[in-house]
């Protein structure tokens, strides 16, 4: 063959072992690749790509790369749910909580008040790991909060997860903050009664078709409407039914997430109390004549401030009702009657 300045007058072609596909190599000459024969043994080429754009080389996963001591692997991850879980593999690739933990460390550096997001929560490592840092940085008196977000995806039908009783991902995510407070309060004792680790579970419920927010025009007032089954309440079930409808009227009523409800006790009726506005909530069964009575005289000595009383009337009879509303404006100052909300 002829060559000149080292490049081949003729087309050659070469078979032999190339790391690129012959389709990948064809790209890059098109693209202005050149190729290079360095050895005359081999005769192995190379390829010198030409591109306009600069080379970028991605950083090293730190998931799966030690960087130091002090940051955990993705291996480390592993190890330590399961421990969580009783030996229990039950997550695949979960992530590090200490190096979640040094990452949000590094972000909210002094904001100990901060609000961490995880809106893929997975298994709630972010959460672990918040707890970690409020366990660690007890004597600054943090308040880091999280916010997990999770669909309610189902486990692999032949996993460890679903062997061991978890249905979906959200319910390895509660039950790991669960596990992990447990374990973080059994390490640090001391710090039983000024750490927080509770957390409150909120769900998305679409209402049935039945509902309230379905009709346009509606009189309360009307019992045949509830005997005739032309409307029917929101079917949350016996375990979140009450907490579920409280909060969503709180989030309604303009009130965060993290508001404190008291509760206050009315002869044996349990009824949510906001102390700031002076509003109560009647949402469950069981308010009758005598704990109206107390309720009257509670608000008439003074010794409970309310504003405005927020009721669920599908937990009251039409004639609770109407006793309910002809004594606290038969029984009450014309300055001290509180406002009466009905609320579906």
């Amino acid at each position: 063959m002829d060559v000149e300045n080292g490049i081949p007058k003729q087309n050659i072609h070469i078979r032999g072992r190339i790391i690129q596909s012959q389709a990948t190599i064809e790209e890059e000459i098109e693209k202005g690749a050149k190729i290079y024969i360095k050895s005359t043994t081999t005769l192995r080429p190379t390829i010198k790509k030409s591109r306009e754009e600069a080379g970028i080389k991605p950083p090293i996963s730190l998931l799966s790369k030690k960087l130091n001591d002090k940051i955990p692997t993705n291996t480390d991850a592993s190890a330590e749910i399961k421990e969580l879980f009783d030996g229990i593999n039950i997550m695949d690739y979960p992530k590090p909580t200490g190096l979640l933990k040094y990452i949000i460390d590094a972000v909210i550096c002094n904001k100990k008040d901060s609000i961490i997001l995880d809106f893929f929560a997975g298994s709630a490592t972010t959460a672990h790991a918040v707890m970690q840092l409020n366990a660690e940085n007890a004597e600054d008196g943090g308040g880091r909060k999280y916010i997990m977000v999770q669909l309610d995806e189902p486990t692999n039908p032949d996993s460890e997860a679903r062997k061991a009783g978890y249905n979906t991902i959200d319910e390895i995510a509660r039950e790991r903050i669960k596990r992990a407070a447990k374990k973080i309060i059994s390490e640090n004792p001391m710090l039983a009664n000024n750490l927080d680790l509770g957390f409150k579970h909120y769900r998305l419920k679409t209402p049935e078709i039945t509902t309230i927010d379905k009709i346009i025009e509606f009189n309360p007032n009307i019992p045949e409407l509830f005997n005739n089954d032309m409307i029917s309440p929101f079917a949350f079930g016996n375990e979140s039914g009450l907490p579920t409808l409280l909060q969503t009227w709180l989030i309604a009523d303009g009130y965060t997430f993290q508001l404190r409800i008291k509760n206050h006790e009315l002869r044996g009726y349990t009824a949510p109390y906001i102390e700031e506005t002076g509003t109560i909530y009647l949402i469950d069964s069981g308010f009758g004549t005598e704990q109206l009575k107390e309720l009257l005289n509670k608000i008439g000595k003074h010794e409970l401030t309310i504003n405005t009383i927020v009721i669920y009337p599908y937990s009251f009879t039409f004639e609770q009702m109407l006793e309910l509303k002809n004594n606290i404006k038969n029984n009450l100052d014309k300055d001290n009657t509180p406002t009466i909300i009905e609320r579906y």
